[in-house]
């Protein structure tokens, strides 16, 4: 009976040694093959897991990720050596499998991305971008152009904002745009002090002295900008007429003083002196003619004097005139130039009038 129980426990003993002998070996490496392209949220792709031994036990491997929350990996089916990767939420993580905590993979790194999302970003960009080369040379009328595609960028995600390309190009026409906007204030500033010239007289030379002076100060580029450059231009051209013509009125009128002033000491030559005075004479000596008409020296001296003022004989050039003076002050107070022998032209001096000549009557003959 022993003998019988002890070649069962023999048997046994031989049977668990085999089964030992015929479990598998731990790997001594795994290694985690494949390429995941950018996932879509739970989108999926497939790894292949590589023992060495290749009949290493397969049993204890963990499917692993560094965060769930953006990606999970798992065994794709019992006893396969296969993962299954999925993508949750955007962003990156790693994974990797292992072996009783021993045996580490090489870690395979995993992107996901909302491509609905990422999509709308890109189609939002390219509207962006048409936009923003739309605006294409900068001028004065590019103002609206460039706040629309300035708004429309603003108004972007964060993360859709790197996807325009063109980003240089609209602060470049904003920069370009003030500078322009610049010139022109700088311009109509000119155009407003030109304006205000007005009508020319010769009151306006200061204003258009100064419109010239503030025109020529601007850059070149500015000046071309200016549009009434050419009322500036005509006003100076007929601020210059106007001078002219007030230069030839005053020789004219000092001329015509001379003139006046030389006929003047024409007539005092023949009137009495009193010292540098003129004097009045205290007669008029009578005269007497046996035939024929007197003279007509003798005529004028026989026309009526009250007293201070009498009538004189003159020249004014070749011919014969007759003056009026005033005998207390020794003032011209008229000229009678004869037309025929009984009536002629009387030119009155300033302060002594037609009536004047009524009231005393002073008129010639």
């Amino acid at each position: 009976m022993k003998k019988g129980l002890s070649g069962i426990l023999t048997l046994a003993i031989g049977i668990l040694l085999i089964l030992a002998g015929c479990s598998a070996p731990e790997p001594t490496e795994i290694k985690l093959e494949g390429t995941v392209p950018i996932l879509d949220l739970k989108e999926t792709s497939a790894l292949t897991v590589l023992l060495t031994p290749e009949n290493a036990d397969s049993e204890q491997l963990e499917f692993c990720t560094d965060d769930e929350k953006i990606a999970t990996f798992s065994r794709a089916e019992k006893d396969t050596l296969s993962g299954i990767v999925t993508g949750v939420s955007e962003g990156k993580t790693s994974i990797y499998v292992k072996y009783k905590d021993q045996i580490i993979s090489n870690k395979i790194e995993i992107t996901v991305e909302d491509k609905a999302k990422k999509a709308a970003m890109e189609e939002e960009a390219k509207e962006v971008t048409k936009k923003i080369n739309d605006i294409d040379t900068v001028t004065l009328d590019s103002k609206k152009t460039i706040e629309e595609a300035r708004k429309a960028y603003d108004s972007m995600s964060k993360e859709a904002k790197p996807l325009v390309k063109n980003l240089k190009v609209l602060t470049d026409a904003e920069k370009a745009y003030d500078e322009l906007k610049k010139k022109s204030d700088q311009a109509k500033g000119v155009e407003n002090v030109i304006n205000q010239i007005g009508e020319v007289t010769l009151d306006s030379e200061t204003a258009i002295a100064e419109a010239r002076k503030q025109y020529d100060a601007l850059p070149e580029d500015v000046r071309a900008m200016v549009t009434n450059e050419k009322t500036l231009t005509d006003a100076e051209a007929s601020l210059a007429n106007q001078q002219e013509e007030a230069r030839l009125a005053e020789e004219a009128r000092l001329a015509e003083e001379a003139r006046l002033a030389e006929e003047a000491n024409l007539v005092e030559e023949q009137v009495p002196k009193q010292g540098n005075e003129i004097g009045v004479p205290d007669s008029i000596p009578p005269y007497e003619f046996d035939i024929g008409p007197p003279t007509w020296e003798e005529e004028v001296l026989q026309w009526y004097s009250n007293g201070r003022y009498f009538w004189l004989p003159a020249v004014s050039g070749s011919k014969k005139i007759a003056v009026l003076i005033d005998g207390e002050t020794g003032a011209l107070c008229a000229e009678y130039h004869p037309t025929n022998d009984t009536s002629g032209n009387i030119h009155f001096y300033e302060g002594f009038t037609f009536e004047d000549m009524d009231r005393l009557g002073m008129f010639p003959g």
